[in-house]
């Protein structure tokens, strides 16, 4: 055997030494890590916000934008776009853990099972992403809510559909 259980203890035993000697420094860098985590996907929710004002804007004519003047434009848009992704979010979590749950249970004779129905949730997770897209325009641009974007992001992409099969493949 390549390893005793003398050794496999002592390891353990080591390894929980280590973990509680620099407990607080692991919860700090872990903490940081989360934090930064939400700061980042947060200005990229404020990119993608303002990328789509901005976009508007230079369609209607405007000559010229400012970074601030786009911000803070975008400002009000935040928590209903952290919203709607966050809904999105959680139904893909509530959806996924329980398949790979069951695919871990059962040592991974479940995964053969679950296969198919994986194979079929990858392409309703793209039309969910093209939605959610559409989504978040609704929202910026026609000041709707959560739900109202979506049933208009739905609107927009069943009355499109070649189109925006073709750029979902095009920006895939």
């Amino acid at each position: 055997a390549p390893f005793s259980g003398s050794q496999i203890d002592q390891v353990m035993k080591q390894v929980g030494q280590y973990i509680e000697q620099y407990l607080w420094i692991i919860i700090a860098v872990g903490l940081a890590i989360i934090l930064l985590s939400f700061i980042l996907y947060a200005l990229g929710m404020m990119g993608r916000i303002g990328l789509i004002k901005g976009t508007y804007k230079a369609e209607s004519g405007v000559a010229s934008m400012a970074f601030g003047e786009i911000w803070s434009e975008s400002m009000p848009y935040f928590w209903r776009i952290f919203g709607l992704n966050f809904l999105i979010g959680l139904a893909f979590f509530i959806v996924f853990v329980p398949l790979i749950l069951f695919g871990v249970i059962t040592a991974g004779i479940g995964f053969l099972c679950v296969i198919p129905l994986i194979c079929v949730l990858i392409p309703v997770s793209w039309v969910v992403a093209i939605i959610l897209e559409q989504a978040q325009a609704a929202i910026v641009l026609e000041e709707l809510g959560m739900l109202d974007s979506l049933k208009r992001g739905w609107q927009i992409v069943k009355s499109n559909v070649g189109p925006m099969v073709v750029m979902a493949l095009i920006l895939g």
